[in-house]
């Protein structure tokens, strides 16, 4: 136990003092309190390298890591920054990355706003209490745009206090992103009323899309297309429900170009249910991505022997 107190900080007196009840108590609650304790702690008891080996291999029960105030990490800071970012780019069941207190800096933020913008399974980044500068935050707003399934990103306690050119950067963000409904960070800034709303709505489409009702009216693509003259199409054209047809050509907005050196683009309106891949509408995409992101690995399995006769897809 002493071992476990020395590696947190803590101070076995200082415990001992807090803990209720006669000294018979004390060891137990030091026992229970410990993060480091099985069978109590929740807290994983991966090393940094362990870690990456499983989601290099794409292990499927892995779908959080926390390596909060991990010493090992720390020790190699760059190196493990790079490695995860990298990672994070073909792994498909991580939905929790949990870095806080790392020492991680602005070049590693940089990184994983890199491989946000192709990774489509992560649901919470948690880069708190580190060394991130505004060209850091920038990267990740930007590479936000591109992203549909981050639901919460956690940035307290930097180093360095956030301009507005951060917040400009994020207000931008929210035009293109429709998905991410949490941001957790400390702000002085005129366009955090701005933020909130735009994370308000969010929560509106997805209550919606949800529901299976429109959300034309909160579609900033629409707006943008209207504003260059263009003709916007429906934020959604097919239903949800089960009688919806999901071999109907997506629009022609929604197709991928790709140079000829460029490897072929991976169907945008195909989408991969217990290893079958189906015609699916953007609509219905969006829908099944989102699920993903919440739901564990066996709940996902079960929901998807369900999903495809539900929703009447189509083999690709």
């Amino acid at each position: 136990l002493s071992h476990h107190v020395h590696k947190q900080k803590f101070s076995v007196e200082s415990l001992v003092i807090l803990s209720p009840g006669p000294p018979f108590y004390h060891a137990l609650f030091l026992f229970v309190c410990c993060p480091f304790c099985k069978p109590f702690s929740t807290m994983s008891s991966l090393m940094p390298g362990a870690a990456l080996q499983r989601l290099r291999d794409n292990d499927p029960t892995l779908t959080k890591v926390d390596l909060t105030k991990s010493s090992v990490f720390s020790m190699k800071v760059a190196e493990y920054t790079t490695s995860f970012a990298e990672v994070l780019k073909t792994n498909t069941h991580l939905k929790e990355l949990i870095l806080a207190n790392c020492g991680i800096i602005t070049s590693g933020a940089i990184e994983f706003a890199e491989a946000l913008k192709v990774n489509s399974t992560l649901t919470r980044l948690d880069l708190a209490n580190n060394r991130i500068a505004g060209e850091g935050a920038i990267a990740i707003a930007e590479a936000l745009k591109e992203n549909s399934t981050l639901l919460e990103l956690k940035l307290l306690g930097q180093n360095v206090k956030f301009g507005e050119n951060v917040m400009s950067a994020f207000v931008d963000m929210f035009e293109y992103n429709t998905t991410l409904l949490n941001i957790i960070w400390r702000i002085d800034s005129r366009q955090s009323f701005t933020i909130n709303k735009k994370l308000s709505r969010n929560k509106e489409i997805e209550r919606r899309i949800l529901a299976d009702m429109d959300w034309d009216d909160l579609n900033p693509a629409k707006r943008r297309l209207a504003s260059a003259g263009c003709s916007p199409q429906p934020s959604r054209t097919t239903s949800l429900t089960p009688a919806s047809s999901a071999a109907s050509p997506a629009p022609a907005s929604a197709a991928v170009s790709t140079s000829a050196a460029e490897a072929p683009a991976v169907d945008p309106n195909v989408f991969e249910l217990g290893g079958v891949n189906y015609k699916v509408t953007p609509e219905q995409k969006h829908f099944f991505q989102r699920w993903q992101g919440k739901l564990d690995y066996i709940l996902w399995n079960d929901f998807t022997k369900e999903a495809a006769d539900a929703f009447s897809l189509v083999r690709a």
